[in-house]
């Protein structure tokens, strides 16, 4: 009886997740940091389920070229994605920088660089004003 109890609970849980996955069929997904890594898997896993994508990256031929660790770029990414579509559903902040040295002889500018980069660029495309 355990063993159906369980095997029933993941064929729910299976089922629930596909619903979700379904859902995103039209939906407006912008990805930063899609041109690469896990960028790119993100962007194709949103694609497959039919969402409608908005790949940003300073690089890559198939971006939207901004840079999202300032205000303006965000602001471009978000104008871009409303030029495209119209409306804004969901924001995967994947974009990133990265150094790899020892602390010792890590630069202080790289560091400010990483500092702007990660928590200030995952904040500033949630500053803005309104519904999107």
């Amino acid at each position: 009886m355990l063993a159906r109890c369980n095997v029933s609970r993941c064929r729910l849980a299976e089922a629930q997740w596909r619903r979700r996955w379904e859902t995103l069929d039209g939906r407006v997904v912008v990805i930063t940091g899609a041109h690469g890594g896990l960028g790119r898997v993100v962007v194709e896993t949103f694609g497959n389920a039919k969402a409608l994508v908005v790949p940003i990256d300073l690089e890559g031929d198939e971006c939207f070229h901004a840079d999202v660790s300032t205000p303006e770029g965000n602001q471009q990414m978000i104008d871009e994605a409303l030029r495209r579509h119209d409306r804004l559903d969901i924001l995967v902040l994947n974009a990133g920088r990265q150094l790899v040295a020892s602390i010792a002889t890590y630069p202080l500018a790289a560091w400010d660089g990483l500092m702007i980069s990660w928590p200030k660029g995952r904040s500033w495309p949630c500053k803005r004003p309104g519904r999107i």
